[in-house]
């Protein structure tokens, strides 16, 4: 997949945090960037402090490490020096002034430590000076901590692996951000993509009192439960969801593993929206939360690409879904629809597909056998919706090209703060098949997009031909993880 690889300078002292350093390049590597740091500068025709100005105004991002050390201080007849300012505190100064983000990891005060401190020197210094040199040093190191404090956001940290874990956790929202798609087609000609919502009328959508709604209905029509107590050891899975800003504050996420960011220009109001918050409690809800998803625990990561209207421009729904597979997610939840064919979005999930990342895609509300987009794709599953009679809603897209089927029709989804409603749309019955994909990666992550969708469509049940209409198969989670389980060999 076609991303950018950013440059992230390294700024610390050297000695006494080479363990730590390299911790940190190590982290670098594994995601898939690149650290640049003064061991790799070479030989330059600069003096230290423009060669190192040079190297941070070129990088994207910088991250400072901060030990007991305070380091060198460029005099004032270096060019540019104050005879205060460290050369690590310059190196920070002019991130900032770039406008570059900066995280700062700060030795923990109270851990153990037993390479050298400042204050150390003072055994070995011989004359009256070297004591007031160290003694300057330990005021400036506490001067720059304090700097740090109030110009950056600070992680502490006592040990090199716990340092490499807070680079990674910290860097990684930033990362997905960068990680927009490189193609050709770029902005030009975006086709406005308009979500199937949960269309319910306002005698379907009721807000409920009850912090226990029931879910009897579609859990036991798509057997969840079994097939959850089919996997005795599942492996995690991350889960992405291309949709709006979840509210994570409402009881039936409280406890659900979530990352949300955005791939538009601006972010939406912290509270997130009932949507989103319903496609992703569907999904990962723990029962405990009093609602239950199809994949309790399982780990989602949420891109925001909803305007007010409701609709997103195809190149935020691109940039959404590979930043989902930049951050790791094994299956990507598209509850969007639209008649329009858009071949920047198809370019993305081919990719995504290609990368082994399944694709579940709603097929809309329309109630006719019209392609919607992105479902109609061969390379994604396309779900409809049944009702609680396992037939295909009436509301709901049809033929062929729809692959599976799931409930979506009188759901009780979050709606509020912390309410409930019944509600309706492909929407749902699409988080609910992504939940059970997540379930089946779980029991066998060995499986390639192309498999799952295999094994969905015929592990699943065939409900009974609708006046003629073509009915699609209905899911099996029960069945689709027993058969997954099973091709493990």
């Amino acid at each position: 997949m076609p991303r950018q690889v950013l440059d992230i300078f390294l700024s610390s002292t050297s000695e006494d945090l080479r363990e730590y350093r390299r911790t940190v390049g190590d982290v670098l590597g594994r995601l898939g960037q690149f650290a640049v740091r003064m061991e790799s500068f070479g030989a330059k025709p600069t003096k230290p402090l423009d060669a190192c100005r040079d190297e941070v105004q070129a990088c994207d991002a910088l991250i400072v490490v901060v030990g007991h050390r305070y380091g060198w201080i460029p005099p004032k007849t270096d060019g540019g020096g104050d005879d205060e300012r460290s050369i690590t505190w310059w190196e920070v100064q002019w991130a900032l002034d770039a406008g570059m983000p900066v995280y700062a990891f700060l030795v923990d005060p109270s851990a153990a430590w037993t390479g050298p401190r400042e204050q150390d020197r003072l055994a070995v210094a011989e004359t009256e000076s070297a004591g007031l040199d160290v003694w300057r040093a330990v005021r400036h190191l506490r001067r720059f901590r304090e700097f740090l404090e109030t110009r950056t956001t600070r992680e502490l940290f006592a040990t090199p692996d716990q340092l490499g874990s807070l680079v990674a956790t910290s860097l990684f929202p930033w990362l997905l951000k960068q990680a927009s798609p490189v193609r050709a087609s770029g902005r030009a000609g975006e086709v406005p993509i308009q979500v199937i919502p949960a269309d319910a009328t306002p005698e379907q959508t009721v807000e409920v009192t009850t912090a226990v709604p029931d879910q009897t209905y579609w859990h036991e029509q798509v057997h969840a439960v079994s097939a959850r107590e089919r996997i005795s050891n599942p492996h995690p899975v991350k889960v992405g969801i291309v949709a709006g800003q979840p509210r994570t504050s409402h009881p039936a996420l409280k406890s659900v593993s979530l990352l949300s960011i955005s791939a538009k220009a601006t972010t939406e109001a912290a509270e997130g929206d009932d949507y989103t918050t319903a496609i992703a409690a569907l999904i990962a809800s723990p029962a405990a939360s009093g609602f239950a998803g199809a994949a309790p625990g399982t780990n989602l990561l949420t891109i925001s690409v909803l305007d007010d209207d409701g609709g997103a421009s195809n190149f935020s729904i691109a940039s959404a879904i590979d930043r989902s597979v930049v951050g790791g997610a094994r299956v990507i939840c598209v509850p969007l629809a639209s008649p329009e064919w858009d071949a920047l979005i198809t370019e993305a999930i081919n990719d995504a597909v290609d990368a082994g990342v399944t694709v579940v895609s709603s097929a809309g509300n329309s109630g006719t056998s019209d392609f919607y987009f992105p479902a109609a794709l061969e390379a994604a599953i396309s779900v409809g919706a049944v009702d609680a009679r396992g037939e295909l809603a009436t509301w709901s897209s049809q033929g062929d090209w729809v692959a599976i089927a799931a409930p979506g029709d009188d759901l009780m989804v979050p709606a509020g703060q912390h309410g409930y409603s019944i509600s309706k749309g492909t929407s749902w019955s699409c988080a609910i098949v992504t939940g059970i994909v997540a379930l089946v990666l779980q029991a066998n992550p060995n499986l390639k997009p192309a498999e799952i969708k295999q094994l969905l469509m015929e592990t699943a049940h065939h409900p009974p031909k609708d006046g003629g209409r073509s009915v699609p198969r209905v899911v099996n989670a029960s069945l689709a993880v027993q058969k997954a389980l099973a091709m493990r060999g």
